[in-house]
């Protein structure tokens, strides 16, 4: 082989090494929250332990780089009047290229944990053990959410049977109210009475046979109407000023006012 063939093909595999080892670069990205809210945060700093080392401002707390395969450490800190107030460390290893998805919590930093790492004076071993220690507070803070929205969860549910909610749509009367007295000759009525609906009437007559009160439960029970139709009558009443309802436990119970009682 000639040797301007050789150093020609020499030349060709030397230029595509580079485009090989370009294509195996991998992209990293994702949100860095903050511990106690579980928002993205603006105020964070991310450091990775390449050669150099690269730093990103992430915007919006949404950050992403390139990277080519082999061991990292990604690094986030928060800083507040220049004192360090949360950070967080996260291992990465890159095999090949590809897409991988980081989410970095910002925990609480401790003071004599900050003076350690500016002084760097601790070994290897103990920044394991710190890694290991904010795991442990996230997994708490984890708990203590998932804790709470449980027991609302439950709240809420217990609530809803107790006291499920009836809608009563607004109850109108009819444009020509029919009179409609009893025939007993030993009960007398209001004379403003005679003004009220037919079934309006009926709910007075019973509170009146009833000494003027009587649970909302035991008159749904006298008169051939729905629930919610008793209640919509009842607000009538009310608004008429002829009741009054007294809530009791888990039920109403029905006065009639003194105005109105029997002649």
């Amino acid at each position: 082989m000639k040797p301007i063939t050789l150093i020609f093909w020499i030349a060709i595999i030397l230029a595509s090494m580079p485009l090989a080892g370009a294509d195996s670069t991998a992209t990293i990205h994702g949100v860095v929250y903050e511990w106690d809210t579980f928002e993205p945060t603006d105020n964070a700093y991310i450091e990775i332990n390449t050669t150099p080392i690269q730093s990103i401002v992430p915007q919006y707390g949404i950050y992403s780089l390139e990277l080519p395969p082999g061991n990292y450490l990604i690094t986030a800190t928060s800083y507040k009047e220049n004192n360090l107030e949360y950070s967080t460390e996260v291992p990465l290893t890159i095999t090949d290229n590809g897409t991988y998805v980081i989410d970095l919590l910002l925990m609480p930093v401790y003071s004599d944990i900050v003076e350690s790492e500016q002084n760097e004076k601790q070994p290897a071993t103990q920044t394991s053990s710190i890694s290991i220690v904010s795991y442990l507070l996230l997994a708490i803070v984890l708990m203590v959410a998932i804790e709470r929205t449980t027991s609302k969860a439950k709240k809420d549910k217990k609530r809803h049977h107790v006291e499920p909610e009836i809608e009563i749509t607004e109850y109108s009367a009819p444009d020509h109210a029919e009179e409609v007295l009893s025939e007993d000759e030993n009960m007398t009525y209001p004379e403003d009475m005679k003004d009220l609906p037919s079934d309006l009437q009926e709910i007075v007559k019973i509170l009146l046979s009833n000494d003027g009160s009587i649970t909302q439960k035991e008159l749904r029970s006298k008169i051939d109407y729905s629930e919610g139709k008793v209640s919509m009558m009842l607000n009538d009443l009310e608004k008429k000023g002829w009741v009054e309802k007294i809530k009791q436990g888990r039920g109403n119970i029905i006065f009639l006012k003194d105005e109105h009682e029997r002649e």
